[in-house]
């Protein structure tokens, strides 16, 4: 079985608002572009089969790791045509990871899970969600009465879901396993009817369920995890974190 990966990371990070032209995956936490953070949680995978999706000052990026493959996505259109682009690259996997550059937080542990969930249940499609008391603006992740997977619904585009009574709320953490064949066949069918008029990952796993795949949901309970870096504040915090945890090592 060989495992490769896709890691998005062509965004600008227009948010952040702090005065460096720098792409937002090279940001720094701590000393180190946060980029890097995943990269070695990912470390299972080896470089050659890692790919990086890059747009927004992609030569530096580039640059920066020039160890791994990467792919163009120009115009960006969204998560969704961010995997088409790469996909010419992951077409000889059998199994693809697909996560967001801007997430470093997410342990080498948390990532085995979800890819030994993956093949243990032998499912179609693998996807991380984390289970929080608290509503916030992620993707939620809806399931059935009997715990099926239903869809990953993008807060933007469901405005009332917060009137519903949950007793918790799961968040789609924009971590990924799929069949590389699967994949393919629902990227083909992406389409870009949502108020932001982008093509989704998060509606792939729906597509595969439509198909007849099995999507896994692997649930964890560190809210802590899922955390992106899309403004200062958030990048304050995931320092924070990341110091932490170097320190209680």
């Amino acid at each position: 079985m060989r495992i490769k990966a896709i890691i998005l990371a062509a965004g600008k990070g227009s948010r952040m608002r702090d005065g460096t032209q720098l792409p937002k995956v090279l940001r720094e936490a701590n000393g180190k572009p946060i980029l890097s953070y995943l990269l070695s949680a990912l470390d299972f995978i080896p470089p050659e089969d890692t790919t990086l999706v890059v747009g927004y000052m992609a030569e530096s990026i580039c640059s920066e790791f020039p160890a791994y493959q990467t792919a163009l996505q120009e115009p960006q259109n969204g998560s969704g045509h961010a995997v088409q682009c790469a996909l010419p690259l992951v077409t000889d996997a059998s199994s693809v990871v697909v996560c967001y550059g801007d997430m470093p937080l997410i342990s080498a542990e948390t990532y085995m899970k979800v890819l030994s969930n993956h093949q243990r249940s032998g499912n179609t499609a693998t996807l991380l969600a984390a289970r929080l008391k608290e509503s916030n603006a992620y993707g939620r992740v809806e399931i059935d009465k009997d715990g099926r997977f239903t869809r990953i619904v993008e807060a933007k585009d469901d405005p009332i879901f917060d009137e519903r009574g949950k007793d918790f709320y799961l968040y789609n953490a924009g971590s990924y396993v799929f069949e590389a064949s699967a994949l393919e066949s629902a990227l083909k069918k992406l389409t870009n009817d949502n108020n932001q008029g982008e093509y989704y990952i998060t509606d792939v796993p729906a597509i595969i369920a439509e198909d007849g795949g099995t999507v896994g949901v692997v649930i964890i309970d560190d809210g802590t995890e899922i955390l992106g870096v899309n403004t200062p504040d958030d990048l304050r915090l995931v320092e924070r974190i990341l110091l932490e945890r170097q320190n209680a090592d």
